[in-house]
Parts: C-alpha cells; sequence; structure tokens
C-alpha cells in the first residue's frame, strides 16, 4: 500500500487533525504533503503495547531528517505537537484549525493546475535520491528530465518563461491542465 501510495504520479496531499498515531502516522507520512491543524498530536505508540511499528515505519522513518530523531520518536513513544514535527522537517505546514481542510484543498488545486507532466518524474528522482543517496538521485535526472523537453507542458513554460522574463514568470505558465 505505501509504495502504490508513494508512486502516484501526482502529489499527494494530505490533512491531519487530532491524535495521528502509530498505522495512521505512517499513512499520513506517505504523502508528498503533510498540513496539520495546531492542535494535531502525533505518535508511534507501539512501545506502549509491547511491539514495534506494525507497518515496519516503511515510511515516514525511512525518510525522516534524522534516524537519531525517528528512533527518539518510536523508542518514547511520547506525543509531539504538529509544530514540533515540523520544526523536525517531519510534516510540511502547521495551519489554524479552522483554515485545515480549506488550505489542504487549496494545495491539492496548485498542485493540479499548471503543468503536471513531471511530478512523477521528479517524485521518482527524490525517492531515488532517499533510498540511494545522492549519486543514485544525480544518476537518475537525465534519465527522467530529459523525456519532459518533448512535452507540452515544458515548451508551453518555457515560452513563458521568455515572454514574461524570470521575474513575472512564477505561476503564469501557460501549460494545459492535463
Amino acid at each position: 500500500m505505501f509504495a502504490r501510495l508513494e508512486e502516484l504520479p501526482l502529489p499527494t496531499v494530505v490533512a491531519v487533525q487530532g491524535l495521528c498515531l502509530a498505522a495512521g502516522l505512517e499513512v499520513a507520512l506517505t504523502a508528498d504533503i503533510v498540513v496539520a491543524a495546531e492542535s494535531a498530536r502525533f505518535a508511534q505508540v507501539e512501545r506502549h503495547i509491547g511491539t514495534t511499528t506494525l507497518l515496519g515505519g516503511r515510511s515516514g522513518w525511512r525518510s525522516a531528517p534524522e534516524s537519531a530523531r525517528a528512533k527518539q520518536i518510536v523508542f518514547d513513544g511520547d506525543q509531539y505537537s504538529a509544530q514540533q514535527f515540523a520544526d523536525w522537517n517531519i510534516i510540511n505546514h502547521v495551519v489554524p484549525d479552522d483554515d485545515l481542510l480549506s488550505l489542504r484543498r487549496a494545495a491539492g488545486r496548485r498542485y493540479a493546475a499548471g503543468p503536471t507532466r513531471a511530478w512523477p518524474r521528479a517524485k521518482a528522482l527524490i525517492r531515488g535520491y532517499v533510498d540511494g543517496g545522492i549519486r543514485d538521485g544525480d544518476r537518475a535526472i537525465l534519465e527522467s528530465a530529459a523525456p519532459l523537453f518533448d512535452t507540452e507542458d515544458m515548451r508551453a513554460g518555457v515560452r513563458t518563461l521568455l515572454e514574461l522574463g524570470g521575474r513575472n514568470f512564477l505561476g503564469r505558465s501557460s501549460s494545459p491542465v492535463r
């Protein structure tokens, strides 16, 4: 299941509110972007029931910024705030509780609009770096990026860049939405 979520050909966005524990946390961390309400709390609680992560910790822990931090979260079994997880670069955004769903929807719309052909290739490059290190990530660039030169997404994006210039370009690509 985790591999299928990670390999979706588009950015995945998850919204977290309330308690996000154990398997729920592992599923949430499989998403590309995690938006959490200020009141959200995160924990791996398996230590309290005498087990380890039952889903293998496959998702978020292997890409946690530091293995020492992942060990702390798993071994302590403590609850951590959304802000703490954001400060540790485990989740992306912390937002007011009342804004959670609208901001999650806005993020989804943002990623769905404009040039989308590069998403699966960008995700593969990042995954290659996480799994195999910088050398594997570097090796994958030509394989992943070169075919994008033949897409209307890239041609339209480059056309817009040349027409508007670098200062006025961001967010204004004329590429068709697919």
